[in-house]
């Protein structure tokens, strides 16, 4: 991935856009306009937006009160831990999020901004070395704090397996340490950077929830 950037704490971001938002191109306007608005934001280490490709499980809601699961999501990775105050405060974000609003929520006059979509704060425990490719397997889980292990310990059925994928591919396990808006957050995600489904498959067969995404705007 070009340009890739290294982060150990960000916002997870979830949500569906409006139902038009295809055929309005809205997978351009993210690689126009959103990706590089935010990737030129001092605070902000490096900003991807990924589209769900497939998913099984108990995928989370949208957006607060919503029922259908989300179709899109990003990362805010992050310099420091006070980024997402400063990031959402900024000029530029803050001229910028009402148009997304506007142009792009499901509900564009909600008065909580949680209808539209969901933010969570998370810091990476372990990662292992390789590349940030084009496709991710993000598996949300059930994290105990205490717990310093591999993600895939808690989930998986066969922990050698998914250890192997592990190891050939970049890994990171990831602490939702609080949620910044919205009602829903896994408080645990491994995220697992595959060139396939077919090569996430040991990951994606041992587990009961998964969101397999692809890369729509990432920094350049």
């Amino acid at each position: 991935m070009a340009n890739a950037q290294d982060f150990d704490v960000m916002v997870f971001d979830t949500y569906t856009p409006r139902s038009d938002a295809s055929t309005r191109n809205y997978d351009q306007w993210l690689a126009d306009v959103d990706c590089p608005l935010f990737n030129s934001l001092d605070m902000v280490a490096a900003y991807y937006c990924w589209k769900v490709a497939d998913a099984k499980g108990d995928r989370a809601p949208c957006a607060r009160g919503a029922t259908d699961p989300y179709t899109y999501f990003g990362f805010f990775g992050l310099n420091d831990e006070a980024g997402f105050e400063a990031m959402m405060s900024d000029p530029k974000a803050e001229a910028h999020v009402p148009v997304w609003v506007s142009q792009w929520s499901q509900y564009p006059e909600a008065e909580d901004m949680a209808e539209n979509f969901f933010f969570s704060f998370a810091r990476r425990g372990q990662v292992t070395p390789g590349d940030m490719t084009q496709t991710v397997l993000v598996v949300p889980y059930t994290r105990d704090p205490s717990n310093e292990t591999p993600g895939y310990e808690s989930w998986s059925s066969d922990t050698d397996a998914v250890s192997a994928l592990a190891q050939t591919v970049r890994y990171e396990s990831w602490s939702v340490e609080r949620q910044l808006q919205g009602d829903y957050a896994p408080n645990g995600l491994d995220l697992f950077f595959v060139d396939s489904l077919e090569q996430a498959k040991p990951a994606w067969d041992l587990t009961p929830n998964a969101v397999l995404g692809t890369l729509v705007a990432g920094p350049t």
